[in-house]
């Protein structure tokens, strides 16, 4: 949870080096839970640890508001570049405006769907957060709307896929009920 840590470069310290590298030893992941204003300290962190995997919580925060910024863009970019760096598709609905439409983060997920594959792209709920902002089944069907022009393998590596094989996960959920 370093969003909340004032110190924006605090994980770059030089103390906490061992400590990185142990958790890449083990291959362990590190959810990195940031702002958009951090995403440089993580790519940062991504080159002097390549192989740490990383996960991108919340997709890095971007400013929800219809438009990709142009800060948060190119740090997806620069972010992309860095092959032990994924990106959790999660906790938009909690960082957007009360009602918040799925077209809203369309250029978010599009971002992401250019930058990063599929099978760097992983789904989360936010669940407990999300439910004071939505239900589970509402998060679902917006995500499906957001992801529904990719092919049955793309999607499959969104909604589990990715994160089976991100985490170490022996099987995948299907998260959306569906029998594909």
């Amino acid at each position: 949870m370093l969003q909340d840590i004032p110190d924006l470069n605090w994980i770059l310290r030089p103390e906490l080096g061992a400590g990185i590298s142990a958790m890449a030893a083990h291959e362990l992941v590190f959810d990195a839970l940031v702002r958009e204003t951090q995403l440089p300290v993580i790519l940062e962190l991504a080159t002097r640890f390549p192989s740490l995997a990383i996960v991108l919580d919340h997709a890095g925060k971007p400013a929800i508001n219809g438009n990709v910024g142009k800060d948060w863009r190119e740090a997806i970019v620069a972010l992309a570049d860095c092959p032990n760096v994924s990106v959790k598709l999660s906790g938009l609905l909690t960082e957007g405006p009360p009602g918040l439409h799925y077209d809203t983060l369309a250029p978010i997920v599009e971002a992401l769907l250019e930058n990063f594959d599929c099978d760097r792209i992983l789904w989360g709920s936010d669940w407990p957060v999300l439910t004071t902002v939505a239900t589970y089944h509402g998060w679902v069907a917006i995500t499906e709307k957001l992801i529904r022009g990719l092919d049955a393998k793309a999607r499959d590596a969104i909604w589990g896929g990715t994160a089976a094989r991100v985490y170490g996960l022996q099987e995948a959920v299907n998260v959306n009920g569906d029998d594909e």
